[in-house]
């Protein structure tokens, strides 16, 4: 049986300034990977699945003008693009609208993390960034499968395990 535990994290501020361009490269892939799928339809040519826009993302971080997306975990970035074919996948199925694009200006922000976090004392390691302190409010047992960030818009940190 699956259990999640949802504990509050303290990011140092550069781990913050780091947090922040990470959410916003997530978002960014979300909106072009959406924006390309509208293009798409439009162009009556035929909807990407989660493994085409897998192939294309290589791409894109492999052009100049998009390296930077590799100071991004790329698990995440995967988990965007997982994110928008569910959606695609209930609008297709008629049990949600049509996917929306991400805002900045939204208060709340969520990446995961699907490999190499582990906790370590009253530290939890989250790959390129760090060592991040966390109050385990319970104890926890078991392995890591997925860590979710979120930031909340007061600006506190969560992460669910």
């Amino acid at each position: 049986m699956l259990t999640a535990y949802c504990y509050r994290v303290y990011p140092t501020n550069v781990q913050q300034r780091t947090l922040r361009r990470q959410f916003g490269s997530v978002r960014f892939v979300y909106n072009y990977f959406l924006a390309l799928q509208q293009q798409r339809y439009e162009d009556k040519k035929k909807h990407l699945s989660f493994f085409d826009m897998c192939r294309e993302l290589v791409e894109l971080k492999r052009s100049d003008d998009y390296s930077w997306l590799y100071l991004t975990n790329a698990q995440s970035l995967y988990e965007g693009l997982k994110n928008l074919d569910a959606a695609y996948q209930n609008f297709f199925q008629k049990r949600a609208g049509h996917p929306r694009f991400k805002s900045r200006r939204n208060g709340h922000q969520t990446m995961a993390y699907t490999q190499g976090s582990f906790l370590a004392g009253n530290h939890l390691h989250l790959p390129k960034l760090g060592r991040v302190k966390i109050r385990l409010s319970r104890s926890f047992r078991g392995r890591i499968k997925t860590v979710t960030l979120k930031k909340t818009p007061t600006h506190k940190y969560f992460v669910s395990i």
